[in-house]
């Protein structure tokens, strides 16, 4: 019942793999034999409450194989929301490797096995079906949500993703993203598992970066804001073996890809924008054979993959993105919410996207759009512009009982910070208030 969590040091091995996406010494007779009295049957959701390690793997396929519906959920979620999970997705178990006594009140049986603990629910409606998978989304889509997707689906946006990145067999993957989030998941797991590349799992250490991604290394996906604390942490953070990094997951911002681009000028760069509705990749820019110009966009659509825009905002040339491809969800799972599909059988993103010359332009969310001082203001554009001050690695800019608030993180203590600001932003888009964590407080 260990968690198998290869250390980030010294000589690590890329795991083989069995034919069915399993890893090499996986032995499942004895777990089978002690879960059968459970009464598992095909379409029952497993919850796989794990960090990134090769057993959460292993169970994952393993449920694919014997036909039950995997969900991984964060390892940390509290005790009570796991059980709002299981009502509201109709989970009948929760596999883990660690069971703390408040999570193992909120189910009805515990079995041990040799392979992970089983907390088993009271019986529900299911609410899934053979051949799928639930994966549960961030924060932008609320909390108690996931999708179902088809997993056929996920490997088949998983090949396309690969190809627009050109991943190959003889790559070797560090996923240091959370396999619970579809990026980690689908964009690299099952991408080197369709490839036949090496796998490795990791998770971002709280402390320094440096040397956290091992010689060796071909490939690597990053949010941006993981690769803005690498580069602050290291002047060096990535190895000579590198060849790949994909980010995603946010904005990125142009001046950013051109210091990597400076740093790294053999390293192929790639901008993505996908989301876990849409399978979840949409996109790919390949920045480092692009001009400067397009460093913002997150390029063009991936193949069978097509987009339009839905209208456009007032005083904004951007439009709701629509997308259609058969990797997208089959429904969601969790609270009610508004029908996310258009007549056309389209998915409404909720972001807002500019064209230019048939390459994407991510503006900002529907919901980011505020009336401030009788015009509209995009707050995830102030965020981004934020972004542009020396030492800040973070921004997000937020309506707080009417007041415009920006909160900074910031790897240096920032200069001048007001003047900086008020250069980037017009008068009705400068923040009433500014939080900085970690070198002062926050100033009217």
């Amino acid at each position: 019942m260990s968690n198998d969590l290869l250390p980030m040091t010294g000589d690590i091995p890329w795991v083989p793999r069995n034919e069915d996406g399993t890893f090499a010494g996986a032995c499942f007779a004895p777990f089978h034999r002690d879960i059968v009295t459970i009464g598992l049957v095909p379409g029952d959701l497993v919850l796989l409450r794990y960090a990134n390690c090769y057993t959460a793997l292993n169970l994952f396929f393993y449920c694919i194989r014997q036909g039950w519906v995997p969900c991984f959920i964060p390892p940390d979620l509290p005790s009570q929301r796991v059980r709002t999970l299981a009502l509201a997705f109709g989970a009948k178990v929760l596999f883990t490797a660690h069971l703390p006594p408040q999570l193992a009140e909120v189910g009805a049986q515990v079995v041990e096995t040799p392979l992970c603990l089983v907390l088993v629910f009271e019986a529900g409606p299911r609410l899934t079906r053979a051949g799928e998978v639930v994966v549960t989304t961030s924060g932008t889509s609320g909390s108690e949500s996931a999708c179902v997707l088809g997993f056929e689906s996920m490997l088949l946006n998983a090949r396309r993703h690969a190809r627009a990145v050109g991943l190959q067999q003889q790559d070797r993957v560090l996923v240091l993203l959370p396999i619970h989030y579809s990026y980690g998941l689908v964009a690299q797991v099952l991408a080197a598992v369709e490839c036949g590349a090496g796998l490795m799992l990791g998770t971002p250490s709280i402390g320094k970066l440096v040397n956290i991604v091992p010689e060796g290394t071909t490939c690597l996906s990053l949010t941006p804001f993981l690769l803005r604390r690498l580069l602050a942490d290291s002047a060096e953070p990535f190895p000579s073996s590198l060849r790949i990094l994909t980010i995603g997951g946010d904005f990125t911002p142009p001046g950013q890809v051109v210091d990597l681009r400076r740093r790294y000028p053999k390293l192929g760069i790639y901008l993505t924008y996908g989301l876990t509705e849409a399978g979840p990749r949409v996109s790919t820019l390949a920045a480092h054979i692009e001009p400067p110009s397009r460093y913002g966009s997150v390029g063009l659509p991936l193949e069978g993959t097509r987009v339009r825009l839905s209208g456009a905002e007032d005083a904004l040339p951007a439009g709701e993105l629509l997308v259609y491809s058969d990797t997208l969800m089959r429904r969601h799972l969790g609270a009610p919410r508004p029908s996310p599909w258009t007549p056309k059988g389209e998915l409404r993103t909720g972001d807002l996207f500019e064209f230019v010359e048939g390459y994407m332009y991510w503006r900002g969310r529907l919901s980011d759009i505020v009336v401030r001082g009788g015009e509209k203001v995009n707050l995830a554009s102030i965020g981004r512009d934020a972004l542009r001050v020396p030492g800040v690695s973070y921004a997000r800019a937020a309506m707080v009982n009417g007041e415009l608030q920006l909160e900074l993180q910031c790897v240096t203590p920032p200069r001048d910070l007001k003047r900086q600001l008020s250069r980037l932003l017009r008068p009705v888009e400068r923040p009433d208030r500014v939080i900085v964590t970690g070198h002062r407080r926050g100033y009217k």
